[in-house]
């Protein structure tokens, strides 16, 4: 998708929690659905590329996302233990999938959980617009682009940092606790308020 341009009308649906695409189950403006699409898809990625999953539908407790986090990850990911407290460190694929829309984002980042509680903490909690396809490991690249494919068989579109740094016209504004770089497309996609 080189050309990404939203219409006055699709800005202000992304804006106020509307879905902008007219194909199922984004269509129906229904999380529930919506999240349990996604849960079936999360399940066959894991199973066709070999990963493991961890997943939060929570909305980060009292807030709302737009999104659902996922971390995509293998044994072999494993990295150094930092942190004495959490005795599962791995390096892997977070996919931010928008709720609102059919598209996703791709981070690479660390997570780490102790394996009793499996309470995960981590680097960053929130994706972040500069980090968007910023995946430097060798493996992470490779699992990025398997995933990917197969994620596009479900029909769902993977936007880049360029498409989502388009500013938003100045008349709008996004409740989200992101924005410190004006508001622009991701704002849009990829909001989270308290």
């Amino acid at each position: 998708m080189s050309f990404f341009q939203l219409s006055q009308l699709e800005i202000e649906s992304l804006i106020s929690g509307d879905s902008i695409s007219d194909v199922f189950p984004w269509s129906t403006n229904n999380e529930n659905l919506i999240d349990q699409h996604y849960k079936q898809i999360f399940l066959d990625i894991s199973k066709l590329s070999g990963t493991q999953f961890l997943v939060d539908f929570d909305h980060y407790g009292s807030g709302y996302a737009s999104y659902i986090p996922t971390f995509f990850f293998k044994d072999e990911f494993r990295t150094k233990q930092l942190y004495p407290s959490y005795n599962q460190n791995f390096l892997g694929l977070e996919i931010y999938f928008c709720r609102i829309a059919p598209y996703f984002i791709m981070i690479e980042d660390e997570y780490r959980w102790q394996s009793k509680t499996r309470k995960i903490e981590r680097f960053n909690g929130f994706p972040e617009l500069d980090q968007i396809d910023e995946i430097k490991n060798s493996n992470i690249i490779l699992i990025a682009q398997q995933i990917e494919k197969l994620l596009s068989k479900f029909e769902l579109i993977r936007l880049n940092q360029k498409q989502l740094k388009i500013k938003l016209p100045s008349n709008y504004g996004v409740h989200t606790n992101f924005t410190n770089h004006g508001y622009c497309y991701f704002d849009a996609f990829f909001h989270w308020e308290d």
